[in-house]
């Protein structure tokens, strides 16, 4: 799992025309990304054709408006979006409801051998 998080790893997102990223920065520090993964289908929906795969605000910086204003531009970007989302993260789940994201479905992910429900949300 933390192979995601290598700079080759990376490298390979920004590469690949199927991701978009965007960042927030102040002075050189990262603040907050976002990735989108296009073609990506929102298992059991047909709507949503394309992945917010992360919406991610540094957690000295929660609460300034980051990701209030990423996930728009990710919208727009993309049309419609899903996400999932892991059923206990009640805080992420609030955020996204209130902007406008709906609950469509559920999933399974799969994390050291152990099974965790995540829910799927939409925005269309």
């Amino acid at each position: 799992m933390l192979g995601r998080f290598t700079v080759h790893a990376k490298q390979a997102l920004l590469a690949d025309p199927q991701h978009e990223m965007w960042l927030a920065e102040r002075d050189g520090q990262l603040l907050a990304y976002t990735t989108l993964h296009h073609g990506q289908a929102c298992p059991g929906q047909h709507a949503a054709n394309c992945e917010l795969a992360t919406l991610y605000v540094h957690p000295l910086f929660a609460g300034q408006g980051l990701g209030r204003q990423l996930l728009p531009h990710a919208h727009r970007r993309a049309g419609a979006l899903w996400l999932s989302v892991w059923q206990h993260n009640t805080r992420a789940i609030a955020f996204y409801q209130a902007q406008g994201l709906q609950h469509v479905g559920g999933t399974v992910f799969e994390l050291d051998g152990r099974a965790h429900r995540n829910l799927l949300l939409a925005l269309g």
